[in-house]
């Protein structure tokens, strides 16, 4: 029984590292339609809508420092 259970615990370690991986390299473009998805199933709404609502925050210019210029010193 012990050994089983570390069989199932390998496999969810070795899982999540493989879907961990994959949304890394994934382009944005495939993440954004694949949050756009999950935010309409039920279980993983909430938390795919908030992943949205940042997403959708920070895109354009003003969403980095590097558009900002500073304050010009008197």
């Amino acid at each position: 029984m012990a050994s089983l259970t570390e069989h199932l615990l390998v496999a969810l370690i070795v899982s999540a590292a493989a879907v961990y991986a994959a949304w890394t390299v994934m382009p944005q473009s495939w993440r954004l339609r694949l949050v756009t998805r999950l935010a309409a199933f039920p279980p993983t709404a909430a938390p795919a809508a908030r992943l949205l609502q940042r997403w959708r925050a920070a895109q354009g210019c003003a969403a980095c420092s590097a558009s900002h210029t500073p304050e010009p010193r008197p």
